[in-house]
């Protein structure tokens, strides 16, 4: 995450890493941590005062960021139950055809609207790719026009990256895609009571969609 740029409406959150013709966008939500298992009971947290709040923000204004970040865990009263571990729920890949030299990269985050951009010329044009977080619609928005006079010529898929640490703790995936909507099933490890989480990525276009 910390070569990426972040976008979020304090659920959900994505990571876009900005590459024109090879990015990924990582997607994230509050409640993605490893379920837990039949032989540990759940997890519990402390309501959090409002005077504690405010006092990690006095904090993190004043700058001591390491004491507000004690107070935090100091807080929260984590009580064991599940494995425990965070973890980002699964990345789409965005793939583009070669057409030629690329020049004018800039990728960006516009805070005051949360729009996470990526931009860049090449021998077809001006190319945009602006992707948000809507807390209004709970959903993610990515815009990927082609420049003007132009047809976008692009491949999108759904998955879990090795480096995210699941596959090996036992989650298993399953791909549903169809041809208007990308869909990944993640399921946790045997004993942890059916649990999983879905990502689910509906596609608009005015052109032609094809399944790979």
């Amino acid at each position: 995450w910390e070569d990426g740029l972040l976008a979020g409406n304090g659920k959900q959150g994505i990571i876009v890493f900005g590459s024109p013709r090879e990015d990924t966008v990582v997607f994230d939500d509050r409640d993605f941590f490893m379920a837990r298992t039949e032989n540990r009971p759940s997890r519990t947290f402390n309501t959090v005062s409002e005077e504690n709040i405010q006092q990690i923000r006095d904090l993190l204004v004043a700058g001591s960021y390491q004491q507000a970040n004690q107070l935090a865990a100091d807080v929260q009263g984590y009580q064991g139950g599940g494995e425990g571990s965070k973890h980002p729920g699964y990345k789409m890949t965005i793939t583009m055809p070669d057409s030629g030299e690329i020049s004018n990269y800039v990728r960006s985050t516009d805070y005051s609207t949360g729009v996470v951009g990526v931009n860049w010329s090449d021998d077809k044009g001006d190319w945009e790719r602006d992707s948000f977080v809507s807390r209004t619609d709970g959903v993610t928005v990515q815009y990927l026009p082609a420049p003007t006079g132009q047809k976008l010529d692009v491949k999108l898929a759904l998955s879990i990256d090795p480096g995210m640490n699941l596959l090996n703790k036992g989650v298993t995936v399953d791909d549903n895609s169809s041809v208007d909507f990308l869909n990944l099933r993640a399921k946790y490890p045997n004993g942890s009571y059916n649990a999983g989480y879905e990502g689910v990525t509906r596609i608009v276009t005015d052109g032609t969609k094809v399944m790979d």
